[in-house]
């Protein structure tokens, strides 16, 4: 058995020699890990509540910022790595010396940092029409980020803000671009319009500005600045940012399995899984009505584009599909993301997002468990109660509520990513990469 920190560097330990095939290593990985280890990587939880214990004891997968949580008050790309790097020598030391994922909120630049390059939200980036430009941004993006020893980015958002109403919507011709910061503009507009009408049957948009159509289709919807166009195309389109994040795989790569190019680049996420920009009425966190045909044409396209570009994680949504919760939609989630698809990589909950399963929130909180995990959920945000999480957690595969065979595919998906990321051969910071933030490249 490995020793902590990684332990014995003998032969057969295959997991810790990276001459060896992926899958090999994470096989040989996951049979020395106990029950504990295991459900310990399939929990991300927030940097203001970590610990030695939590990191070395009992092994925790993952850690986030959530927005605004930084190190310290107008904290530089030094101390973010400190931080970083200070946390992932705690995991290093644990039994097996697993490393963790340190993901945050890159959604638009590194919009945590102090000085970073901040770009456009996605509503302003969409309305360029202009997909180079995107993994231009991802590739920007990708290195602000790492010089902060940070390894993931909750990027790009893949919503596509076309809500299923009534009335018929006639094409428009793709002819005028509007500029970003017009788009900006014309949709909160229109957002007070629309909320003072309150008409799903509402075609302002055409009117006033044809090609705003493709921008944003019901503006009621109050995270429609994160999608990059009502238009599937578009968005499918602007899916390049993720071969900027992540790096571009070789023509010969197999979609779906998981990619990244080295150092230099962070694993993407691509959100939310799915429908989350077609909710009626455009209710944050609502619920989307349509056939699977439509859903499939409308707002899957754009993650088999993603999925074709090797994306590592996706996240899960908040909002429902015909009345099902998408954390416990295991249709959706296994069926067809994991199998029809062929994604490989992991599945992660939005934050606290399986809490939201039962009403009051999280006051079922093992069903919430056992309802997400079974449906397909990977790695669960769950940021401040992690024990009981683990607890529970472990309980629910005890009694049997979730099959074994759930956490090791769970857990194997994990490690994958973490092996294909280079984790384990370079688990800390450049801090050479430290002098190119806010820099032109």
């Amino acid at each position: 058995m490995a020793t902590a920190g990684g332990g014995s560097g003998s032969s057969d330990v295959l997991y810790k020699d990276p001459h060896q095939p992926v899958e090999i290593r994470v096989q040989d990985l996951l049979s020395r890990m106990t029950l504990q280890e295991k459900v310990a990587q399939m929990a991300q939880i927030e940097r203001a509540v970590v610990s030695p214990t939590a990191l070395t004891e009992l092994s925790i997968g993952s850690v986030l910022s959530s927005g605004g949580s930084a190190p310290q008050p107008c904290a530089s790309a030094l101390h973010w790595a400190d931080m970083v790097d200070a946390m992932q020598r705690c995991a290093l030391s644990s039994r097996l010396g697993i490393p963790i994922i340190y993901s945050t909120d890159a959604v638009h630049g590194h919009n945590n940092l102090l000085h970073a390059t901040i770009f456009p939200h996605n509503v302003g980036l969409g309305a360029t029409r202009d997909g180079e430009l995107a993994r231009r941004i991802g590739v920007a993006t990708a290195l602000e980020v790492r010089a902060t020893g940070i390894h993931c980015t909750f990027a790009p958002c893949v919503a596509v803000s076309h809500c299923f109403l009534q009335a018929s919507c006639h094409a428009v011709p793709n002819s005028v671009n509007i500029a970003c910061g017009q788009a900006v503009v014309i949709q909160k507009l229109l957002v007070i319009i629309c909320r003072i009408v309150q008409d799903d049957q509402l075609r302002i948009c055409s009117r006033m500005c044809p090609d705003l159509l493709q921008v944003c289709q019901d503006p009621r919807w109050g995270r429609c600045y994160e999608s990059y166009s009502e238009d599937t195309k578009i968005v499918r389109d602007m899916t390049t940012i993720v071969s900027g994040l992540q790096g571009s795989p070789p023509k010969d790569h197999l979609p779906g399995y998981p990619f990244i190019v080295g150092s230099k680049n962070v694993i993407a996420c691509a959100k939310h899984f799915v429908g989350d920009g077609g909710t009626h009425r455009g209710i944050n966190e609502g619920n989307t009505n349509c056939s699977f045909e439509e859903l499939e044409k409308i707002h899957i396209m754009p993650y088999r584009d993603c999925l074709d570009q090797g994306v590592c994680t996706i996240m899960a949504s908040y909002s429902s599909w015909n009345d099902r919760a998408l954390h416990s939609d295991r249709y959706l989630l296994t069926d067809i993301l994991k199998g029809k698809l062929g994604f490989k990589g992991f599945l992660i909950s939005d934050w606290e997002g399986i809490d939201r399963l039962t009403w009051p929130h999280w006051s079922n909180y093992r069903y919430c468990i056992s309802a997400s995990v079974n449906a397909g959920i990977d790695m669960i945000m769950v940021p401040h109660r992690y024990e009981r999480f683990l607890e529970d957690i472990v309980y629910l595969v005890e009694s049997g509520e979730i099959p074994m065979s759930r956490i090791d595919d769970a857990v194997e998906r994990i490690l994958r990513v973490k092996f294909v990321a280079g984790l384990f051969e370079q688990p800390f910071s450049d801090r050479s990469l430290t002098s190119i933030v806010r820099c032109k490249v």
